[in-house]
């Protein structure tokens, strides 16, 4: 029996949550740039909805559509706050917007955004990609003082809905797989 360290080195490489890169792309319609240092990112989970049906006077299982969390980012946080104003304005500009919706253009030109997530490996390629698209952020989390906190630095959590969700990942042949899932909030 392989002991672990044996086990570990027979993998080719191993997912590292501190290896990945995200970007954000807000509505074209926002004027701001800004750099934002993102601490960490929640994949949410997906779930397989069951039913359950009477087949021949037994109850069985069969599945049904996927269902998904909302995606969340948490960033450092500047002394001025810009990062947390960032997020103020994009629900600023989703409300403003909310009954021009049905005007000509895309959502990304109206109030809705994009997430990319890029896991990376140990040589900084990427190994896995997420896409989430009509990313609208819906909690702005809170800020949390502490007395006690000298080498902390402050962070903001933003959780965000959207519209549908891709997932990619490298093949043997370092092409990449495409799955499609779609999930309307």
């Amino acid at each position: 029996m392989k002991t672990l360290t044996e086990f570990v080195s027979s993998l080719k490489t191993l997912a590292r949550p501190n290896r990945f890169q995200a970007y954000i792309f807000a509505p074209n319609k926002f004027d701001s740039k800004l750099t934002l240092w993102c601490r960490s990112v929640s994949i949410p989970p997906i779930q397989n909805n069951v039913e359950k049906m009477m087949y021949f006077g037994k109850q069985i299982v069969i599945p049904g559509d996927f269902s998904f969390g909302q995606v969340t980012l948490t960033f450092l946080l500047d002394s001025g706050m810009e990062v947390r104003q960032f997020f103020i304005e994009w629900h600023k500009i989703a409300l403003l917007n909310y009954n021009d919706r049905m005007q000509l253009g895309s959502l990304e030109d109206i109030y809705s955004g994009k997430i990319i997530v890029h896991q990376l490996d140990e040589k900084n390629v990427v190994s896995r990609e997420f896409k989430f698209f009509g990313v609208v952020p819906t909690t702005i989390g809170s800020l949390n003082y502490d007395m006690n906190s000298d080498s902390q630095i402050l962070t903001l959590e933003v959780t965000f809905e959207y519209l549908n969700f891709e997932e990619s990942y490298a093949s043997e042949y370092w092409r990449f797989n495409t799955i499609s899932l779609y999930w309307n909030y």
